[in-house]
């Protein structure tokens, strides 16, 4: 396994989208401890490179090989801070005890923009100064580790600002930092979008608001009775989604759909809807059905709790605001479902470039370039 033997990516959660960037990223080993409900396994199988550890696997892992360069969770997101902290830990301890042993650094790409003050202070009533301060202390010797961090959105890399200080890019000299909005690539399509069709495409829960879709439905149907609705996905409120969807016309359930059956359900959509609302401890970051249904060429209706919000709105695609309701959510489904842009408009305000993949590109050059382990 020569060829991933400069780098490395760590995953704690790992879902299948990870799995199918891979092959356009730069040559690494890939680590991860859990997996997503959506997780491949025959594919994880079917990938050399791929490995499962726990945690303390993997900081046994980077003791023993010289990588160059660590992918690693980004460090203000507060579910992976502590893991990280112990990598960067890890790896300080290496370089003090085998100064020898080629240099590591980490690199990150961050999309968290809830901010963490505040979800902290959700589960614990604690004086906000004193989380900003416990989280600048947990941060500082990772950023101190690291080298890169590309940001996937505008909202992610002001909301470090919000949390570390606004100079906090200067206050680290070795640090570089840029930002490739998370904006997919154009996905070729041989299905003629279907004018009518309208999805939701994801988890059954609060979050998601699929409940909102369906009580929005019964006032698309007054208004644009030619419209049908396909809901994908599976989770918590499925038993709810279950009995709503027998209630109303024209809505087809498919639950727990498989990776094809979502990418030839996407091609043929023309309106695809995620209402994301945010909690105290989460807010959607970018939303994979929203990128997954921009690259194949879909009118988007989505809140404004996405990243990709601002781009939404100035791309013709319909963003409500975070509180609205089942009637806002069927006024933005019927005007998206009217626009008479073609799938072909719609992906050529894509980039060339896959914005993940860029971001990859410049965290984690090609092993070749970082020279010999040895």
């Amino acid at each position: 396994m020569a060829e991933y033997s400069n780098c490395a990516r760590y995953y704690p959660v790992a879902r299948v989208a990870h799995l199918e960037r891979l092959s356009e990223m730069s040559a690494a080993d890939f680590y991860y401890s859990i997996t997503r409900e959506d997780w491949d396994e025959r594919l994880a199988l079917s990938m050399p490179q791929v490995h499962r550890v726990t945690l303390l696997g993997f900081l046994r892992r980077i003791w023993s090989n010289d990588y160059r360069r660590l992918e690693v969770p980004e460090p203000l997101a507060i579910g992976a801070t502590t893991k990280v902290l112990m990598i960067s830990l890890v790896i300080g301890a290496k370089h003090l005890l085998r100064p020898a042993r080629p240099t590591s650094t980490l690199v990150s790409y961050a999309i968290e923009n809830l901010d963490q003050v505040e979800k902290v202070q959700s589960r614990f009533r604690l004086p906000s100064v004193f989380v900003r301060t416990v989280l600048r202390l947990m941060v500082h010797p990772i950023l101190r580790q690291t080298s890169q961090i590309a940001f996937g959105t505008d909202g992610a890399r002001a909301n470090y600002a919000s949390v570390l200080g606004p100079d906090w890019e200067q206050r680290y000299r070795q640090l570089k930092v840029t930002t490739y909005l998370a904006l997919p690539t154009a996905l070729p399509t041989t299905t003629p979008k279907k004018q009518n069709k309208v999805m939701f495409l994801g988890a059954f829960d609060e979050r998601k608001d699929v409940l909102s879709v369906l009580e929005a439905w019964s006032f698309v149907s007054h208004k644009a009775p030619e419209l049908r609705l396909s809901v994908l996905g599976h989770g918590e409120l499925e038993a709810t989604v279950r009995t709503r969807t027998q209630e109303l016309d024209f809505v087809d359930l498919r639950v727990n759909p498989t990776r094809p059956e979502i990418r030839a359900a996407l091609e043929s959509a023309h309106v695809v809807v995620l209402p994301s609302r945010r909690t105290p401890k989460w807010r959607e970051q970018v939303g994979l059905p929203i990128v997954e249904a921009l690259a194949a060429g879909c009118e988007i209706v989505t809140t404004r709790e996405t990243g990709l919000a601002t781009w939404l709105e100035d791309h013709g695609h319909v963003v409500l605001d975070s509180d609205c309701g089942a009637q806002d959510i069927a006024r933005g489904i019927v005007s998206a479902s009217k626009t008479d842009r073609s799938a072909e408009d719609i992906q050529s305000t894509l980039p060339n470039m896959d914005g993940r993949i860029l971001a990859d590109r410049w965290l984690m050059p090609r092993a070749q370039d970082l020279g010999p382990t040895n």
